[in-house]
């Protein structure tokens, strides 16, 4: 019995993308001017290292007056969002793009791999072990809520 050439098929990281602009994730936008994205590089540093995202501490570390930060990133919680989708967005990515085949054995393999990175990834796994109600109120949460 010959197996169907389409249920192999490796889905390309442009399928991947379009696959994930569906998903209505946030928007990174901002997150691509080299300011922001250094306060997402030293947020993730912070969380990764298991420690309280501090604004105080991370303007200090950064180099910048608090009131920037906050026009920048907004509150503590939107940047931890944003630093949690700055972790998912490239891992979902990876795991769309790896899976094969197509229909739900395809959802089973990209969820079974996003599984597997999710809990690889140091920062995920210290922002939900530190306060996992909170991390789950972020991300279930709409725009402006």
């Amino acid at each position: 019995m010959a197996v169907d050439a389409t249920r192999r098929r490796r889905h390309t990281a442009r399928s991947a993308q379009e696959l994930l602009d569906g998903l209505l994730l946030p928007s990174t936008e901002h997150t691509r001017t080299p300011h922001v994205a250094n306060v997402l590089a030293q947020a993730r540093d912070m969380i990764a290292s298991n420690e309280r995202l501090d604004m105080a501490r991370l303007s200090a570390e950064l180099g910048v007056d608090r009131t920037t930060l906050f026009r920048w990133v907004g509150n503590r919680d939107q940047l931890l969002v944003e630093v949690i989708w700055s972790v998912i967005e490239p891992l979902l990515l990876e795991c769309v793009t790896a899976a094969e085949g197509v229909g739900p054995s395809y959802l089973g393999r990209v969820l079974g791999l996003w599984v597997d990175a999710a809990h690889r990834s140091p920062e995920l796994r210290a922002v939900v072990s530190r306060d996992p109600e909170r991390a789950l109120r972020l991300l279930a949460a709409r725009d402006g809520d």
